[in-house]
């Protein structure tokens, strides 16, 4: 059996753009940039009102329809500015 995807969260673009990791409560802002080495464009995605924490997992489950819930491949994530 093979195991679903490995989700990965990158906040390069959040820290150069604030100077610090992205933390605390807010709206947040992701776009799944790649799945497993191949790069596309999928629409961003804002989250309601919530931790990073909170956020992450919301969005775990559209990371994995934007990239058509394929297994075994690995889903990055940008976390946005």
């Amino acid at each position: 059996m093979v195991a679903i995807a490995k989700i990965e969260f990158d906040a390069t673009q959040y820290q150069i753009s604030h100077g610090k990791m992205p933390r605390g409560r807010g709206s947040w802002a992701f776009q799944v940039t790649e799945v497993n080495g191949w790069r596309g464009e999928a629409p961003i995605h804002f989250s309601p009102s919530m931790t990073l924490a909170e956020a992450k997992a919301w969005m775990r489950p559209i990371a994995h329809g934007d990239a058509g819930h394929m297994r075994g491949v690995t889903i990055h994530v940008y976390i946005l500015p």
